[in-house]
């Protein structure tokens, strides 16, 4: 009895050892899953981090690679290129001066008849452009209650009936010679006049007249208001002219002699850099003084010119007069072509392909447009003629822009 207890406590120790082992064996196998596992990750994270960075690193190199791109067409300006002009050149006078508008381009429009006024358009105002023939106004006399109006109209209305009346009477009886013709005559001026204020008289008492633009304007000034009652010829609106202004230089006495050569001007606008030639908006000269007057020392010399919409009347201008060409041959550069550096100028010569040098030059007349050059051009080179400032800073970085030959 005692044997078998003890063989049986042997057995269930032997059982639980067992167990034991194997408990330990499934969890180092779990451990080394897990560690495994653990591996595993941190291998796939590492790969991910690299692809990432490299990912980042494209992405960085693309956004370089545009933005030195973006410098680049930053740096991307157009110039062009030409031979130098030689020909001759006109004389010029600097002057200054003011635009002025035509004689005959300020017009005052007036009422044909009595009656209130009434815009044709609500949103005109001053400044608005005007088209040949456009309405401006009506004037109505329906809507008027004035007891005096339409007594005179009643009186007016008797008188051109009488006279009406009387004059197909005296044309009868100068046929038969009853009358003489100097009564005739009489008669008949008796009933035009009457007429033709009956006929001034019957708008304003009914129906309705319009006032028109007699060519292409615009409107300066406003003198009635809408709603408003006016006489037969009360102004109503001035309106300016859109075709003819007028240059008008003011000369200094000492160029006198020369006053007879002038032909031409080109002038630039104040607040403008553009210069406008008076050939080309098919300008002739008006006259110029001969004499100076007691309120100032200078002589005027006036030319007509076509309206363009860039020129304000009453504005002042630099202008350049043109007498005759001279006999001999120069060195003639656009403006645009030079670069002023501390008052001395300089012209870009190409000397190759996208090669240029910068040569310092001195200055003759110029009238706006054109340069004479006196010195540092023979007249056969090819220079910058526009975008010499990028051609400038092109040569300061060593990088030129984009080049398209104009000869």
């Amino acid at each position: 009895m005692r044997k078998l207890a003890i063989l049986l406590i042997s057995l269930v120790y032997i059982t639980m050892m067992s167990c034991n082992n194997n408990q330990a064996e499934h969890e180092h196998s779990h451990e080394s899953e897990e560690h495994n596992h653990e591996s595993e990750l941190s291998h796939n994270n590492e790969d991910t981090h690299d692809h990432d960075h490299s990912v980042e690193e494209n992405q960085n190199l693309e956004e370089e690679h545009d933005h030195k791109t973006e410098e680049s067409e930053e740096h991307q300006h157009d110039y062009k290129t030409a031979k130098v002009a030689f020909e001759p050149f006109h004389s010029i006078i600097k002057t200054s001066g003011e635009l002025k508008l035509s004689t005959s381009g300020e017009f005052v429009l007036t009422a044909p008849s009595a009656g209130i006024v009434y815009y044709a358009d609500q949103s005109l105002s001053e400044g608005t452009s005007l088209k040949a023939g456009q309405n401006l106004f009506y004037i109505s006399g329906e809507d008027l209650v004035d007891n005096n109006v339409n007594i005179r109209y009643n009186q007016v209305k008797s008188t051109y009936d009488k006279a009406k009346s009387d004059y197909e009477r005296a044309e009868q009886l100068v046929k038969q010679n009853i009358i003489s013709e100097k009564e005739f005559d009489q008669a008949k001026m008796v009933y035009l006049n009457a007429k033709s204020e009956f006929d001034i008289m019957k708008k304003s008492a009914s129906g309705k007249s319009s006032v028109k633009t007699p060519s292409k304007s615009f409107i300066k000034e406003f003198y009635v208001e809408e709603g408003q009652y006016v006489e037969a010829g009360e102004k109503l609106a001035c309106i300016i002219n859109h075709q003819k202004l007028r240059l008008v230089a003011e000369v200094s006495q000492k160029h006198f002699q020369k006053l007879s050569d002038i032909e031409s001007a080109t002038f630039i606008p104040a607040g403008s850099k553009k210069a406008f030639d008076t050939h080309e908006l098919n300008g002739k000269l008006l006259a110029y003084g001969k004499a100076i007057n007691t309120e100032s020392y200078y002589l005027p010399i006036v030319f007509e010119i076509d309206y363009h919409k860039e020129l304000v009347p009453g504005s002042f201008a630099q202008i350049f007069l043109k007498g005759k060409q001279s006999s001999e041959k120069q060195v003639i550069v656009p403006k645009t072509a030079l670069i002023e550096e501390q008052g001395n100028y300089f012209i870009f010569v190409e000397e190759g392909h996208d090669q240029f040098h910068k040569h310092p030059v001195t200055l003759g007349d110029d009238d706006g447009e054109q340069a004479v050059i006196l010195d540092g051009l023979k007249g056969n080179e090819t220079i910058v003629t526009e975008g010499t400032y990028f051609v400038k800073l092109a040569s300061m970085s060593s990088a030129l822009p984009a080049h398209s030959h104009s000869h």
